[in-house]
């Protein structure tokens, strides 16, 4: 019996779609050694005609550089699920070709120019089930890949089901991707056929405010802002030009870290925070507030009435109240009315003191001189912002409407107005009102769309 020399013949792809023995495969779905795929000329296709390997343009490729890559055969090219010279493109002008090298490995040639890029076969295995004789340990899967699987917690509700909402996996993944974006956003679409396009099922993170610690330490995270990030009372960004581009990971620096009792405390409603750094059965909610107090590093407190054998945090605890204090910077930090909770965050007096001048908080938005919310405070000639004290919502009124203000920042006398849907007239509009008030010492406004 003869031996073929060359015995790793390319089954779509070599160790990737692989014939079954019940499948015959035709010269359409293999590639041998000694054979070519040739630019422009000639592709495979797997037995199945779900995937085809062919050279290809990206369509946002404006030099018509050319690749080797795999794309859904049904479904287009830009559905790409594989590139094989990603780093080097055959050039316009150029003809490619791809097959197999002597060695096994495959290689993708430009014949202008006689450039040779190979592809090397590497297969590493990280984990698999157990095999009998093969593994003597136990069956389970390291720990960062069940983390990975069950989006990094072992909460049973932040998996597959979540509160309302859930995730149905459907049995038939033939028409189905799951991809990770230049992001790093993880999408799962599904091809509809009705339309003739990829529909987007889920993707994580759902938000903004669902990256891990998206506004950085001391700073708070709302999806219903269009600049979502915004620094606690107390605190000012650590890098401004950074945060005004709406590059938040720097998060914000507190003013003073520690008050000697010159502080108070502003309530603000989360759906989402880091775990405290201690927590302790309590009588009521003057005794959490003042664990807190008398420790100048305690940032923030949380205070919760539980019932029997049940908390609204933990389940360490029954039949009493419960105290939790931040001793460190707080972040992955998320405000919300669904959901959530009050934590009361420690800001200092000098920043929040209500004078002739200067207004009271709105929620935890600090009003700072000559921002007025009222007649007898501020300067009501700079116009009116208006305060929802029961959501600490903050407006500005202007001529032109009602608009929210999504940030205040006294430091660099700077407050973000949210000018949503609105057209050029309109922020041309507000500039112009604005600028007739250059006296006063607080007119540096910034619009988002």
């Amino acid at each position: 019996m003869s031996v073929n020399p060359f015995p790793s013949s390319i089954s779509f792809l070599y160790v990737i779609f692989l014939c079954s023995s019940h499948v015959f495969c035709s010269a359409r779905d293999i590639l041998k050694h000694g054979e070519w795929i040739i630019d422009n000329d000639s592709t495979l296709v797997s037995p199945g005609g779900k995937f085809e390997l062919g050279f290809f343009t990206p369509m946002e490729n404006s030099n018509s550089e050319r690749f080797v890559g795999i794309w859904y055969h049904k479904w287009g090219k830009q559905a790409v699920v594989w590139v094989a010279n990603r780093n080097q493109p055959i050039p316009k002008g150029s003809t490619g070709k791809f097959g197999i090298a002597e060695d096994g490995n495959l290689m993708v040639l430009d014949t202008s120019r006689e450039d040779i890029y190979t592809i090397t076969k590497i297969l590493v295995d990280y984990w698999k089930s157990r095999i009998p004789g093969k593994f003597s340990s136990s069956d389970r899967m390291p720990y960062p890949i069940a983390n990975l699987l069950s989006k990094f917690s072992t909460n049973a509700n932040s998996g597959f089901f979540k509160n309302q909402s859930k995730i149905v996996p459907s049995q038939n993944y033939s028409n189905a991707r799951l991809v990770m974006d230049y992001s790093g956003e993880l999408r799962y679409l599904i091809w509809d056929t009705t339309k003739g396009n990829w529909s987007l099922e889920w993707k994580a993170p759902e938000d903004q405010c669902s990256i891990y610690n998206a506004c950085g330490k001391s700073g708070s995270c709302n999806n219903d802002n269009w600049f979502t990030c915004k620094c606690l009372p107390g605190s000012k960004p650590t890098d401004t030009n950074n945060w005004f581009s709406q590059h938040f990971v720097d998060g914000c620096i507190r003013n003073s870290r520690c008050d000697n009792g010159g502080s108070t405390f502003l309530s603000l409603n989360v759906t989402q925070v880091r775990n405290p750094d201690n927590n302790f059965p309590v009588n009521n909610v003057e005794e959490c507030e003042r664990k807190c107090f008398e420790n100048c590093q305690c940032q923030a407190y949380s205070y919760a009435v539980t019932t029997v054998n049940r908390t609204v945090r933990l389940d360490a605890y029954t039949g009493t109240s419960l105290c939790w204090i931040w001793i460190d910077d707080l972040n992955d930090l998320q405000e919300g009315s669904k959901n959530s909770r009050n934590i009361f965050v420690r800001v200092p007096k000098s920043d929040i003191e209500s004078t002739v001048r200067n207004c009271k908080p709105c929620g935890i938005n600090v009003i700072p001189y000559p921002l007025s919310t009222r007649p007898n405070c501020g300067d009501p000639m700079y116009f009116s912002f208006e305060c929802n004290n029961s959501t600490g919502q903050l407006s500005f009124k202007s001529p032109t409407g009602t608009y929210q203000v999504d940030g205040i920042y006294p430091s660099e006398q700077k407050f973000i107005i949210e000018v949503k849907h609105a057209d050029n007239s309109d922020a041309r509009n507000l500039e112009r009102v604005l600028s007739l008030n250059q006296s006063l010492s607080f007119v540096n406004m910034h619009l988002v769309p």
